[in-house]
């Protein structure tokens, strides 16, 4: 099946711990995070932490529903990986460093199969909502713009 792999990095005009608050902040994600649909906390982690979340997710063509684990390193990595739903894999890592302005440097990894042949199109589609839009958004919310 079509395996998709991407990566992105882009600047955050503010520091880490800001930025890693916002994207574990599952209560307030479809606030602010335009293809969410619903994203609840299953299960959490001794720090109070979503470590199990579901999420439902508009890839424009249907909705994709799915459940994610995380792993946290505070404040420069948080991971995370499928354990069920309506896509055959998922990984992905959001990692943090200091920038030289003062910022955040935040670059997203993904890889994601979905279990079906993927045409170019919808391709396009899912490199939008999966990436350029989950970190568009986040700028957007962390900076306040």
């Amino acid at each position: 099946m079509t395996e998709r792999r991407a990566e992105r990095r882009i600047a955050i005009a503010a520091p880490r711990q800001a930025y890693f608050d916002a994207p574990v902040d599952y209560e307030s994600m479809s606030a602010w995070q335009r293809a969410v649909r619903r994203c609840e906390v299953v299960s959490r982690d001794e720090r109070g932490r979503g470590r199990e979340v579901d999420w439902e997710i508009d890839a424009k063509l249907r909705s994709i529903s799915y459940r994610l684990r995380y792993e946290y390193e505070e404040p420069n990595r948080i991971a995370f990986g499928l354990v069920h739903g309506d896509v055959q894999d998922v990984e992905g890592t959001y990692s943090l460093a200091p920038d030289a302005a003062g910022g955040t440097a935040v670059t997203l990894s993904l890889r994601v199969r979905p279990g079906v042949p993927v045409p170019g199109p919808l391709g396009r589609i899912l490199d939008r909502v999966l990436l350029r839009g989950v970190l568009d958004d986040l700028k957007q919310w962390v900076e306040g713009d």
